[in-house]
């Protein structure tokens, strides 16, 4: 697997999208890749302080998907 796709997997991995065998995929490829292993770290920091940023706020359930929606949409 390329580091491109292993970017997208690692992004869905800290969102806990990803099934057991995709998990083990990711944690395997960035024990042995510098780059990836700095994306994996630098996006487990980012959803770290985002969660911590979002913990005074109440989302409903439709609030949440719309914001996740917004994001994804940004992120592309």
């Amino acid at each position: 697997m390329s580091c491109w796709q292993m970017r997208r997997l690692i992004s869905e991995y800290h969102d806990d999208e990803l099934s057991d065998e995709e998990r083990r995929t990711v944690e395997r490829h960035i024990l042995f890749c510098g780059e990836c292993y700095s994306e994996f770290v630098e996006m487990k920091a980012l959803t770290k302080r985002l969660k911590r940023a979002l913990r005074p706020f109440r989302f409903t359930p439709e609030d949440r998907q719309a914001l996740l929606d917004r994001l994804a949409g940004e992120g592309g």
